[in-house]
Formats: structure tokens, C-alpha cells, sequence
């Protein structure tokens, strides 16, 4: 075969390679600019061009197991009624996806496609407690914050007696909380767990209040259940607006 067929059929290819290439680039930003760069659309597509995912992940098990204190929640732990309102973090339950993006840049984002009507989508932005580097996670709910947790990736690092004294004065709870585990409930349909296994400390916030939620809550993970798809097993201030 003469020199010049090989340079017309390896110019070809790789001129028929960046077409293919772009087209899936072009296909790309023509589906985020349509959906949104925090869609399960474009997360799907990215995923088939790249085999990774855009953003790095909040969370690394599975979504049930991180909903599971809300699930199905132990008679035998203690539950501490307050009157002040449970809050999470700087947005308040029921705000819009959009707003919180919108303000802020995301360090780390999950997507989960439960159902033809529900979706989920995990928000994370790195943070600070008592010095201790730490994630404030936003669960969105069809584009609606119905959840919040606080992680801690180093927990040699994590006082548990402080976070708890915290939780006491900003609650006004009554006595001194002795348990490792245990609940607050506000009259608002907002309820925190507070646990620490030893193994990792988890500090969750969450509100049942609009009716819709309850029930794509109840439809996925109260099924899954039945299923046995869960895998069972120095500014005070600063803190204070955030526990």
C-alpha cells in the first residue's frame, strides 16, 4: 500500500474520531443547557462519555442507610420534645434547590432516580465545627430540601460531649442528655437524630411537613423495607446557628 493511501485513511480516521467526539461534546452541552448541569439527564450522559461522574460524590454507601433513623425509628431511644424550632444549616426546610445553588458552589453532589416521580439529590459544602473539617449535606427531594446531616470524615477529631452540650442549650432541653443517641422533636414536624456508634458520629435533621414527601417518602423507602433492600448496620456562636 502506497505512502499516501496510509496518511488519506489515517487522516480519515482521525478526522471520523473528532466528529464522533464532538457530537457526543455537542450532544452534551445541549443537554445540560436544556436540564441543568445538576440533572439526572446530564449526569446519565456524562457518565456514558467520560465513565465518571462530574461532580465528586457526598456520600459513598447507599442512599437507605443514611435515611434509616428516620425509616424506622427505635422505640427503646429516647426522644426530647423542645420548643424551639429545628433547623438545619443557613437555608430553611422547603427551600428550592435553585436558591441554594444559586448561592452557593457545591464541593460535592449525588443523584438518585427513585422513580418516574421522585428523584433525589445530595448537596455538599464543606464547613467547619470546632475546628473540625466537616460536610453539611443538603437532601433535596424533587428539588426541595426536606433533609440535612453533618459528616464527619475524621471522627478522632469530633467532640461528642460538646456537640451534645450544644444541642442541649439550643434546644432547651432539660437535664443532661446521658445517651449517645437519641432524638429532638420540635411541634413542627421537624425532627434531629443524634448517634454515635463509634464509628462515625451522625447528626441528622429532617421535616415531614409537606404532604407530597410524606408520601414519595413512604412509597420508596417504607417499600424497601418490606423488600430487605437495606443494608442495616472555637465559636460557640458559630455552632450554635448551625446544630
Amino acid at each position: 500500500m502506497e505512502i499516501h493511501i496510509i496518511i488519506e485513511i489515517l487522516l480519515a480516521s482521525t478526522v471520523l474520531m473528532l466528529l464522533v467526539v464532538n457530537n457526543k461534546a455537542i450532544k452534551l452541552l445541549l443537554i445540560r443547557h436544556i436540564y441543568g448541569s445538576y440533572s439526572y439527564n446530564y449526569i446519565k450522559y456524562h457518565k456514558t462519555i467520560f465513565l465518571k461522574n462530574p461532580y465528586p460524590p457526598c456520600i459513598q454507601d447507599d442512599l437507605i442507610v443514611h435515611c434509616f433513623n428516620f425509616i424506622d425509628i427505635n422505640p427503646e431511644t429516647k426522644v426530647y420534645a423542645t420548643k424551639s424550632e429545628i433547623s438545619f444549616g443557613s437555608y430553611p426546610f422547603f427551600t428550592k434547590l435553585a436558591v441554594v445553588k444559586g448561592k452557593t458552589i457545591p464541593n460535592c453532589f449525588n443523584i438518585y432516580k427513585l422513580s418516574d416521580k421522585c428523584t433525589i439529590k445530595i448537596l455538599g459544602l464543606k464547613t467547619e465545627m470546632f475546628n473540625n473539617k466537616i460536610v453539611e449535606v443538603y437532601y433535596f427531594m424533587n428539588d426541595i430540601f426536606f433533609m440535612g446531616e453533618y459528616l464527619f470524615p475524621d471522627i478522632s477529631k469530633a467532640n461528642c460531649e460538646q456537640l451534645i452540650g450544644v444541642l442541649e442549650k439550643k434546644y432547651n432541653i432539660s437535664g443532661r442528655i446521658s445517651d449517645e443517641e437519641f432524638y429532638v422533636q420540635d411541634d413542627q414536624d421537624s425532627l434531629l437524630f443524634f448517634g454515635n456508634n463509634g464509628f462515625s458520629i451522625s447528626i441528622q435533621y429532617i421535616n415531614n411537613k409537606k404532604p407530597y414527601i410524606n408520601e414519595l417518602w413512604d412509597a420508596y423507602f417504607k417499600n424497601a423495607i418490606k423488600k430487605d433492600i437495606l443494608i442495616t448496620a472555637d465559636d460557640h456562636k458559630e455552632i450554635f446557628s448551625k446544630l
